[in-house]
């Protein structure tokens, strides 16, 4: 597994509400650096001009600030043993781990397991002074604050639109569109007129373009013939059932084999992708295969799926009695007779 020494800017918000979570309050004073992250300008040696991004943090859990002198240690008390601590004793060795989720993980577990240690000379342990404290926060608001950074943006003749220096795609229908975009640690997703029409995992690199290929399929549906070529399906690897369709649909009929192919990757738009796998895998022994076959597929996997209805829940429901039907007229006019009142 990889080792993950990336820190994103903006990780503090993010950072500060699965704080907040996690005590179950909000402290009522919170003292921080000058990062720029949490201050445009220093005045008077303070943080006094504060971004955008940190007054909606502030503004959300109604908490109050005080940002530490410049180049006075002293203000910060024992922050920086603290930190020294949470180094040694959470960091030693290096998490090892994919994402920031998994490392997340390891480090609550560890800030568990220290609740319960004594600090020499205290009588209570961490976890109980903890508590006390905790019995002075407020509480936590009742709608969850949204950490992500909101930006306009406008959708290129590409279907791209750009966040934070890299290009990320949108459904080719959204192309020249204006669009809302919300970049969280994990995820960018993407809104037009207030529905998320993309969503995808935020690249920290720069300079980067991320594809989704199912945004693509529509033009391609219109060019088959640059199935092969279309930069967003570069490097995609299909299971071996894909290859083994195209073929047959091709040889079946090589003009329009390859637009079926592409209605049949289409179903990606509607289904989740392992569903879609396995109905292909199911619909190879037919003797002939549309896409529409397919989607039939799919659509009794659907059903089988589907919740039933649950009466318990519904009193006025299951007062509800409906009598057999009696189909001896239906059955006397298929016989030529005259049906009943």
């Amino acid at each position: 597994m990889a080792k993950c020494s990336l820190i994103p800017p903006g990780f503090y918000a993010i950072e500060s509400v699965r704080a907040f979570a996690f005590f179950g309050g909000v402290p009522r004073r919170i003292s921080y650096d000058n990062a720029r992250t949490a201050v445009v300008k220093i005045i008077n040696r303070r943080g006094d001009v504060l971004t955008e991004a940190f007054e909606r943090l502030k503004g959300h859990y109604l908490f109050d600030s005080h940002f530490c002198l410049v180049r006075r240690p002293n203000e910060k008390g024992h922050v920086e043993n603290l930190v020294g601590f949470a180094r040694r004793n959470f960091l030693v060795p290096v998490p090892d781990a994919n994402d920031f989720p998994s490392i997340n993980e390891i480090l609550i577990g560890r800030c568990r397991d220290n609740l319960m240690r004594r600090v020499r000379g205290e009588a209570d342990t961490i976890g109980e002074r903890l508590a006390c404290q905790l019995a002075a926060f407020l509480p936590l608001p009742a709608t969850p604050f949204d950490p992500s950074r909101i930006e306009p943006g406008r959708v290129n003749s590409l279907a791209l639109t750009r966040f934070d220096t890299n290009d990320y795609s949108v459904p080719v229908w959204h192309a020249r569109q204006r669009v809302m975009i919300r970049g969280g640690i994990d995820t960018v997703r993407i809104e037009c007129d207030g529905q998320t029409v993309a969503e995808h995992r935020r690249d920290w690199r720069r300079h980067q373009t991320v594809f989704n290929w199912v945004h693509y399929l529509r033009l391609l549906e219109r060019k088959p013939g640059a199935l092969d070529y279309a930069r967003p399906l570069k490097g995609v690897d299909w299971p071996d059932c894909f290859a083994a369709l195209r073929t047959r649909l091709e040889r079946a009929d090589p003009r329009g084999g390859t637009v079926e192919f592409i209605r049949v990757l289409l179903l990606h738009e509607d289904f989740p992708g392992e569903q879609v796998t396995a109905a292909v895998r199911a619909a190879l022994p037919l003797p002939t295969i549309k896409a529409a076959d397919i989607r039939v597929l799919l659509e009794r996997t659907r059903e089988d799926r589907a919740t039933p209805l649950d009466l318990e829940s519904r009193p006025a429901l299951k007062a509800i009695r409906v009598g057999r039907t009696d189909l001896k007229g239906y059955a006397e006019l298929l016989a030529g007779g005259e049906a009943r009142p």
